[in-house]
């Protein structure tokens, strides 16, 4: 353990490397009293002469680079602690924007930290990774890449002691491109009719663009629509008219590429479409009605030919004139018309046997 930690490339020993193998050197005076110590070597550029120096160290660090070489591993005297502050549980972070990454340590001892992206417990990327640290300052801007495809709830940052990642934090789980959505209508005063066409409405924010709709009677799921635009945030639906009615029909819209971010509408009412029947009704009581007139009528049409003597509306009596005047009395068949002189008992036409 240190007790007094030097700057980072200060130099606390030299070791010449000429070829492969095993090299030691002798740290006792640097390590005196002190117990868990773990080193790995470090090369300076201007003692950098070959381009196939390969560093490897027992903690797992390796790099072909002398700049990303392995750094020396230091304990403490004192209890050091790095404490992530920002992001935290409800923080929700979209693509193209920069978000600050906070933290804070319990000591001055710590020079740089190095910041790193899990999903998780799996490692995504080192953020930074242009320099492998940046200055224990207590904040560092983060750009939220779109090339990335970063889209979860249980993103976190770990930040560590750059020279000793057994000094490091994490963030609690936080949200990357993940949106909410609330679903505007139907509402609970929704009564809806079967066969007629109906607004769904939702809202969303960023990070949903599209949803699966679902319509559900009670507990059933009835019907489906899938991979619909947020950028209108609405759906036309056309009720079928043989739906079944009732006050337990609901939606719940979900984002299509991450099921668990959704919401429901409240219950509604789905009504059976009474006007068809009505008119179908009026339709037939109309249709019914000029069935009964046209039979009326065409009794009123044979009434005439079947108890009259004379199409021409010829009285059953004589004409109103004096006899003497009347040269001829005919009379008329009941059945064909035809006119027969008096006297004739039967129709000299059809036969038919005169009335008189």
């Amino acid at each position: 353990i240190w007790s007094n930690k030097p700057t980072k490339r200060d130099k606390i020993g030299n070791l010449l490397v000429s070829g492969n193998g095993i090299y030691r050197f002798d740290v006792t005076n640097l390590i005196a009293n002190a117990s868990s110590i773990s080193i790995c070597v470090y090369i300076d550029d201007e003692n950098y002469v070959i381009d196939y120096v390969y560093i490897t160290s027992r903690e797992g660090y390796s790099s072909w680079s002398p700049e990303d070489a392995p750094q020396l591993i230091w304990t403490y005297l004192d209890n050091v602690t790095i404490t992530v502050t920002n992001p935290s549980s409800s923080t929700k972070l979209y693509e193209w924007d920069y978000y600050t990454i906070r933290w804070t340590t319990s000591t001055n001892t710590i020079s740089d930290v190095k910041i790193e992206l899990y999903k998780g417990s799996t490692f995504i990327e080192e953020i930074t990774s242009y320099s492998g640290y940046t200055t224990n300052d207590g904040s560092y801007d983060f750009y939220v890449s779109s090339s990335n495809d970063y889209k979860g709830t249980n993103y976190r940052i770990k930040i560590s002691d750059y020279d000793d990642p057994q000094v490091y934090d994490f963030s609690d789980y936080f949200s990357i491109n993940i949106g909410s959505i609330r679903v505007i209508s139907p509402t609970s005063n929704s009564k809806w009719t079967a066969g007629n066409t109906y607004t769904i409405q939702w809202s969303s924010t960023e990070g949903v663009s599209t949803v699966n709709i679902e319509i559900y009677k009670g507990d059933t799921l009835r019907y489906v629509s899938e991979s619909v635009s947020t950028s209108l945030r609405w759906m036309r639906w056309k009720i079928p008219d043989d739906i079944a009615p009732g006050d337990d029909w609901r939606i719940k819209i979900i984002d299509a590429d991450l099921t668990n971010v959704f919401d429901w509408s409240e219950y509604f009412s789905i009504e059976y479409n009474y006007s068809p029947l009505i008119i179908g009704i009026i339709l037939g009581s109309i249709a019914l009605g000029a069935v009964i007139l046209v039979i009326r009528s065409s009794h009123k049409k044979r009434r005439p030919i079947i108890f009259q003597t004379d199409p021409r509306q010829i009285p059953h009596q004589n004409p109103q004139q004096p006899l003497s005047k009347m040269t001829k009395r005919i009379k008329y068949c009941i059945k064909c018309g035809n006119p027969n002189k008096i006297g004739n008992k039967f129709c000299q036409e059809c036969g038919t046997k005169l009335p008189f």
